[in-house]
């Protein structure tokens, strides 16, 4: 009896880290994946240092933070064209919101990032990320909605 109480307790202290975990991604990220179409208000000035944040729905892109000169929270419905100006070395997350398709942001023409992986509804994950190094641009799209595509700049 004693070991199967160790057992529950252990498997009890791991969900409970999996779970607070869970919370310090959602707040880090400031979209969580059970947000509801284009997020109204990110909730402050903007990303840290060195992040940029865009997010990826089902027909649309949004600027979340990060990108210089743009208004965090602007939505562009597809087909849309973002721009996204950021300083070399920035990381980009790809914040999924709302999902209902499948969605992966691959790299399309200009200087070389590596594509993100594919990204299921209902998968658990809704980030992608890639790091922008080298003074230039690069294209992207989603690769399961073309209409939905974009410029990184480093200027």
């Amino acid at each position: 009896m004693k070991n199967k109480i160790g057992k529950n307790l252990k498997t009890w202290k791991i969900a409970t880290k999996a779970f607070f975990a869970a919370l310090g991604i959602c707040g880090f990220l400031t979209a969580c994946p059970l947000t509801q179409g284009p997020i109204s208000d990110t909730g402050g000035s903007g990303c840290s240092s060195g992040l940029t944040q865009i997010g990826v729905g089902d027909g649309f892109l949004q600027y979340l933070c990060g990108c210089t000169g743009q208004t965090s929270s602007s939505v562009l419905s597809a087909p849309a064209n973002m721009v996204c100006h950021v300083p070399a070395g920035t990381h980009i997350i790809f914040q999924f919101i709302d999902i209902h398709t499948q969605h992966q942001i691959v790299n399309s023409g200009g200087l070389f990032f590596v594509s993100g992986a594919v990204i299921q509804p209902g998968s658990g994950v809704y980030t992608s990320a890639a790091q922008f190094t080298s003074v230039g641009t690069y294209y992207f799209e989603d690769a399961f909605n073309t209409t939905l595509q974009g410029q990184i700049v480093v200027p």
